[in-house]
């Protein structure tokens, strides 16, 4: 008889929904969540970091041409 992945203890409870998952996945396919930081992707950058930074730029630019 085949023994199942989940007798043989390779499963723990996901720490969002509590449902078993496997110890190596990555995310719960129950409740799409990564199980840790690391696996999960890396997030955007807010908007308004990257709109400062080109008004920074176009400031500097402006400053050089009419300088």
């Amino acid at each position: 008889m085949k023994r199942r992945r989940d007798e043989e203890g390779d499963t723990a409870p996901c720490p969002y929904c509590r449902r078993a998952i496997y110890e190596d996945s990555p995310s719960c396919p129950h409740c799409g969540n990564y199980v840790t930081d690391e696996d999960a992707p890396p997030g955007r950058k807010p908007w308004w970091l990257i709109v400062g930074a080109l008004v920074c730029l176009a400031v500097l630019l402006l400053w050089i041409l009419n300088g």
